[in-house]
């Protein structure tokens, strides 16, 4: 097989059978609109069809189709790399294409990358989170080829996390590659819908559109819970993509969020902390669909997680037990968690100095909301907004 990834597709395409993605419904169509072309892809080791084919094994049969240039993002082209980790420029072994990193000294290509492609194709599979930097790296191509006259293809993928929407929507002064539109933390939008939006909204950088093309998905239910290909190293299954949602915002803080573990964001802590204690606090609030247990942890660095939080030191804290998925709301949870957390051990806990929880938040205010005595005003007041209003009017399914 390709990629270890594809070791566990099997099973779970006869769970997900039905749904055919946007990579199987171009299949289905002979690839006819980048045929005699020279082909730039966006892929990663999640673009697959249903069959656990990779796109470039599928169009290295294709001798009308030239596959000139592959753009890899965060994670790398087999989907590898740690979080944060460099990504370097590479060739790929089958087509013998460049490989450009998109998560490497620049995050845009380059005109001269651009050169003698006449068509950009997107196929990875997203997870939901405004901080999943999968979508930046969308932006940026999106821009490069509306500077460059270069026709841009998606084919889309469900959402993991379905239709919700949840969450502060981002101050465009904290844009970052962690957030770089005005959208919640918890959209509820494929990737497709989202590049229709931010086309059509003109949030690309350089104020350019960029001639677009949507390959849809077909069979999807729209509810949450699809996942076929575990899309980064610490996402390995729905249930952590459903809480890396929320979790997410302790990469903000000194508290470890479980990297370098076995469950990366189910457990969360800290050398500091008194697991029991916390556990205790934690589960009095009776958050809707989990619970905490008490756990100590010692996170590792590896191929996975390099350069982890308290690497090497035993940490205590708790253990997310995930009861109802439905009812669960991952990223209020996390809010909760910071600042039970921050009241618990006040001399211990700290934001990052770098402000990084601003840019995963979307806003000073989780920030100022634990770092101000009075706490005058709602941190939940502004998650009540006008997008599912914008975004009605950019949903396919």
């Amino acid at each position: 097989m390709r990629f270890f990834y594809i070791l566990i597709l099997s099973f779970l395409w006869s769970c997900e059978s039905h749904v055919s993605t946007g990579l199987d419904n171009f299949i289905s169509h002979n690839f006819n609109i980048i045929q005699h072309k020279n082909v730039g892809l966006i892929i990663n080791h999640t673009s697959v069809d249903k069959a656990g084919n990779h796109i470039v094994d599928l169009l290295s049969i294709e001798p009308s189709i030239n596959v000139l240039k592959i753009f890899s993002p965060e994670h790398g082209y087999m989907g590898t790399k740690s979080a944060g980790e460099l990504v370097n420029d590479d060739i790929e072994p089958l087509t013998g294409a460049k490989i450009v990193s998109l998560y490497g000294v620049d995050k845009k290509p380059s005109p001269q990358e651009l050169e003698n492609i006449d068509v950009l194709v997107y196929d990875i599979q997203d997870i939901g989170s405004r901080y999943y930097t999968y979508v930046s790296s969308m932006a940026y191509m999106m821009d490069a080829a509306a500077e460059n006259d270069i026709p841009f293809i998606i084919l889309d993928r469900p959402n993991p996390l379905g239709r919700k929407i949840s969450g502060p929507i981002l101050n465009k002064e904290f844009s970052s590659f962690v957030g770089m539109f005005p959208i919640p933390i918890r959209h509820g939008m494929t990737t497709g819908e989202l590049a229709v939006m931010i086309n059509s909204e003109n949030w690309l950088p350089s104020g350019k559109k960029v001639e677009l093309k949507i390959i849809e998905v077909s069979g999807w239910d729209k509810l949450p819970g699809y996942f076929t290909v575990s899309p980064s190293p610490n996402i390995l299954n729905y249930n952590s993509a459903l809480i890396y949602n929320g979790m997410c915002l302790l990469e903000g803080t000194n508290i470890s969020e479980g990297r370098g573990t076995e469950f990366p964001f189910t457990l969360f802590g800290a050398p500091w902390i008194n697991g029991d204690e916390l556990a205790k606090a934690l589960n009095q609030l009776e958050f809707d669909g989990v619970s905490f247990e008490s756990v100590s942890f010692t996170p590792l660095s590896s191929a996975k997680s390099k350069w982890p939080k308290y690497e090497n030191e035993l940490c205590n804290g708790c253990q997310i037990i995930l009861a109802n998925s439905e009812n669960y709301k991952p990223i209020y949870t996390a809010t909760q968690i910071i600042i039970q957390i921050s009241e618990l051990y006040p001399e211990r806990f700290k934001f990052l100095n770098t402000n990084f929880i601003d840019k995963l938040y979307g806003s000073k205010k989780l920030r100022l909301w634990v770092e101000s005595p009075e706490n005058t005003f709602n941190l939940y007041k502004d998650w009540e907004t006008q997008f599912p209003v914008l975004r009605e009017q950019y949903l396919i399914y």
